[in-house]
């Protein structure tokens, strides 16, 4: 891989922005970033930013694409290797270049949610990730109602399989779905069911109890693995505050205020959706995210279910709030890499760390990647990738 310097960017360091700048990748890392040039040898690899933005590469901790690239529509199953490498392709057009893959260890609402399919499509996302254009890690999302999931996420935890742990509680009637009838009108579009279904899904779902030991056994060995935590739809002061002593550390997607802000009082990174911010409103009736950026709360933007998300929700917040760009970068990049133990690798511009970065051009308003980098090796440039370490088809092909 040859050295390569990039000129006349835009870079978006974690405090400013340096005008007119170029960035020097060196085996990999980002070896310089000066302003007004740098010298370099006759056999360097040169870019022309021609006055573009330089980003570091987007880390994004909650993504739920993967569900619905694997299961397009109900019970279509779609080959692992598939999906993953086609999803790979748009996160990367969104300035994407680490993910964490969310997977619900829960049963019931769909194929991909099986108890088999789940820990077959951990396993082959795991398998693949050698090959992959992009950093491809996994969110375990665990429902504290499926204790029977418990088990086997011990065992993946140990072996690494899993980067990141949150609990969620999706019965209808608290956290997300407090008002039933917004879960029912959900579920109802979501999994094309009729009215008499719907309602045999919430007595189903109403039913399940809470596991307490399993939830405690999990965040233990999450904890002595270092595996971070996380908690899902907080809505109360009191979740927030037994989360907090299982180990969690981040709190995402609180439902109102007062419990975003209480989560931030105990030191919890709040974690908020780049839809919300991007419509100026919750999907579910709940939290305004950019009401909790503007009061200070938000650590972190997450894409949730839109792979686009994060990036075009960074300018909305540039150019709609005239927030600083660096700040609203930090959210997408620098501030997951803190949360989740990769910052001394990841998530800012700065010498020394992995040039993981994203070449960035505004089109009518609209935040384009142009060209991005992992380990400073060019994987995308105006719509074509490069997948030099490509697996053979049948792997992809199962």
């Amino acid at each position: 891989m040859k050295d390569t310097v990039i000129t006349d960017v835009r870079v978006v360091t974690p405090q400013e922005v340096i005008n007119n700048a170029s960035v020097y990748l060196h085996k990999g890392r980002i070896g310089a970033v000066k302003k007004n040039g740098i010298n370099w040898p006759q056999n360097y690899e040169v870019i022309d930013g021609k006055g573009k933005w330089l980003l570091p590469g987007i880390i994004d901790l909650h993504n739920d694409a993967i569900e619905k690239e694997i299961e397009p529509r109900p019970n279509a199953v779609i080959p692992v290797g598939i999906a993953l490498f086609s999803l790979e392709t748009r996160l990367l057009s969104h300035g994407v270049t680490t993910i964490y893959h969310s997977f619900s260890f829960m049963e019931g609402e769909s194929a991909v949610r099986t108890y088999d399919m789940v820990l077959s499509n951990v396993e082959e996302i795991n398998r693949l990730k050698e090959h992959g254009l992009i950093r491809n890690y996994i969110h375990a999302r665990y429902d504290v109602t499926e204790h029977k999931f418990s088990p086997i996420l011990v065992e993946m935890m140990k072996r690494q399989q899993v980067k990141l742990l949150s609990f969620m509680d999706h019965t209808p009637g608290q956290g997300q779905y407090k008002n039933i009838e917004v879960y029912e009108k959900f579920i109802a579009k979501y999994r094309n069911l009729d009215e008499e279904a719907v309602k045999n899904n919430v007595i189903r779902r109403q039913a399940k109890k809470v596991d307490f030991q399993a939830l405690k056994s999990l965040a233990e060995k999450a904890r002595a693995l270092s595996i971070p935590m996380a908690s899902h739809d907080d809505d109360s002061a009191d979740k927030v505050r037994f989360m907090k002593k299982l180990g969690v550390t981040l709190s995402e997607f609180p439902i109102d205020m007062e419990t975003a802000n209480f989560a931030a009082q105990e030191g919890l990174k709040v974690i908020v959706g780049g839809p919300n911010i991007i419509r100026g409103k919750s999907n579910s009736g709940n939290m305004s995210a950019m009401e909790a950026v503007k009061g200070g709360v938000v650590d972190i933007i997450c894409s949730d279910y839109m792979p686009a998300a994060i990036l075009n929700a960074i300018f909305v917040l540039h150019r709609r709030h005239n927030m600083p760009i660096h700040q609203a970068v930090n959210m997408g990049s620098l501030n997951p890499a803190r949360a989740v133990g990769l910052e001394e690798e990841l998530g800012s511009i700065e010498c020394g760390k992995r040039a993981d970065l994203v070449m960035v051009n505004e089109v009518a308003g609209v935040p384009m990647v142009e060209m991005a980098f992992v380990d400073g090796r060019k994987v995308m440039e105006k719509g074509f990738f490069r997948r030099d370490n490509a697996p053979e088809l049948k792997e992809c092909l199962g």
